[in-house]
């Protein structure tokens, strides 16, 4: 068992079998890669940023204690198979959850948010959880990660494969949402802030615009995370306020 109480950490390795125990509410690392049956704990609510990659091995336990937490990795973020994960993340290339065909069944619980894609095999079970969505109160604005990303990786704008064409993102406060592959059908629009509150809000019993848009100038700025609902079907986006 190993505990990081400081701040600020390079490549951090879990073996197999090993603890790890975050200490610190806020805490930015390099790289983190555990091996097999690893465990990961938080000791209260913390955010995690991680300027590389992120790849939690097989039969992983992430957060069992189910402290509000979320990790922002500028990389690619792996899942191994029959991993339980209980906390948000945040992953701009990609978040890959794989099963690699195995019958281990992988739980997901949280907010998981990419501009790339979330992607998973068939033993892989995701659960909502707003609750996993809270970030501790810190001072004016984003907090940067230990070294700075890729500017050009943060701001592109977006579109999901499954048709949610959502721009500008960033956004200096107006934010328009394309839904013209949901055209004529019933639709329900959320915006979270991290704390995972509702700040707005849209139901139509049937669209019959292929835009909406919304102002968010009231707002404060940062991450936010806006859902998409219709016919069964929820698809989810970040996007990033900065006035």
């Amino acid at each position: 068992t190993v505990t990081l109480s400081g701040s600020n950490y390079g490549y951090v390795t879990v073996g197999a079998g090993a603890t790890l125990i975050i200490a610190n509410a806020q805490i930015f690392i390099k790289n983190l890669v555990t091996q097999k049956d690893a465990t990961i704990i938080f000791n209260q609510p913390t955010e995690m940023r991680i300027r590389r990659k992120m790849s939690i091995g097989q039969s992983n336990t992430v957060n069992p204690d189910g402290y509000t937490s979320v990790i922002y990795a500028s990389d690619v973020v792996s899942i191994g198979q029959g991993s339980v994960v209980t906390l948000s993340i945040y992953a701009p290339e990609g978040l890959n959850v794989s099963d690699s065909g195995a019958s281990l069944t992988t739980y997901m619980t949280g907010i998981f948010i990419s501009k790339d894609e979330v992607a998973s095999d068939h033993h892989v079970i995701w659960n909502w959880n707003l609750n996993c969505s809270y970030l501790p109160t810190t001072g004016g604005g984003n907090i940067p990660f230990a070294a700075s990303p890729d500017q050009d990786v943060m701001e592109t704008s977006v579109t999901t494969k499954e048709g949610l064409n959502v721009y500008p993102n960033p956004t200096s406060g107006i934010l328009n949402i394309d839904l013209t592959n949901y055209m004529d059908q019933p639709i329900e629009l959320e915006l979270y802030n991290t704390l995972g509150e509702i700040v707005w809000s849209q139901k139509i019993a049937l669209l019959e615009t292929p835009m909406i848009t919304t102002d968010m100038t009231n707002l404060a700025q940062g991450v936010y995370l806006l859902r998409l609902a219709s016919n069964g079907e929820q698809i989810s986006q970040q996007i990033v306020f900065s006035k």
